[in-house]
């Protein structure tokens, strides 16, 4: 601790000495983080250039049963071939071929849930924010419920009562 006198010379105070700056791994290391939600932007970009692309890059119907080619192992394990780079299952179906395609349909049906969406948030709003009052009291207490509830178990829920399909789903 560093002790200095003042111009009069009868008090004395004490001198904070700051620390020194982090290390040069941790300084290295916070910058790469910044870049970091640069990666899901990359992942995202290829899981949607695959989707859209996926009759190109995909030699194999995604149902179709190959009963010769059943359970293959991914390439990267012993028996493994690059045929079939992540595999087939138990019915000889292109693991990867299936991926891809789910994909797509996965990215078609969360294009069409937003569009709707937007669109009907957009409008209730509206009329919201028109009448006020109310039916907006109304339409806060509503929301409020909805965000009471958890979302996964009324999905369950419905699937249960009305079994599967694309339609129930969106």
């Amino acid at each position: 601790m560093n002790t200095a006198s003042n111009t009069a010379g009868d008090t004395t105070a004490v001198q904070v000495v700051q620390p020194s700056d982090s290390s040069p791994f941790i300084n290295r290391w916070i910058r790469r983080i910044r870049y970091w939600p640069v990666v899901p932007i990359i992942i995202i970009s290829a899981l949607l250039i695959a989707a859209i692309f996926a009759d190109q890059l995909t030699s194999f119907d995604p149902e179709k049963d190959d009963l010769i080619s059943r359970n293959i192992p991914p390439v990267w394990q012993e028996g493994g071939t690059s045929k079939h780079l992540l595999g087939t299952d138990p019915l000889g179906r292109d693991m990867l071929t299936r991926i891809i395609h789910g994909a797509r349909i996965s990215l078609l049906i969360a294009a069409i849930v937003l569009s709707i969406g937007t669109a009907f948030g957009l409008l209730v709003g509206l009329i919201a924010g028109y009448l006020g009052g109310t039916f907006d009291e109304v339409l806060m207490r509503v929301v409020d419920f909805t965000f009471a509830v958890p979302f996964i178990l009324v999905a369950l829920v419905t699937v249960i009562v009305y079994g599967q399909s694309f339609a129930l789903v969106i």
